[in-house]
């Protein structure tokens, strides 16, 4: 991911500071993530290039710095 993409993924996560509305947009969320294979939020989703990873799925060479 790209600085520009990193920063515009953060600031959509900034809502879920938001009083009250981070309640909804948790459950909502998660409710999502839980319905989808790839297990991606919307945030996630909005074209900012991340994916989910098991570590567990990498080569071990490749998961070192996953915690």
């Amino acid at each position: 991911m790209t600085s520009q993409m990193w920063d515009a993924r953060a600031l959509r996560k900034l809502l879920y500071l938001v009083p009250v509305l981070n309640l909804y947009l948790g459950a909502y969320e998660l409710a999502r993530i839980s319905q989808r294979h790839t297990h991606q939020s919307n945030v996630d989703l909005k074209g900012f290039g991340s994916i989910v990873v098991h570590a567990d799925s990498l080569p071990p060479a490749s998961r070192r710095h996953i915690r």
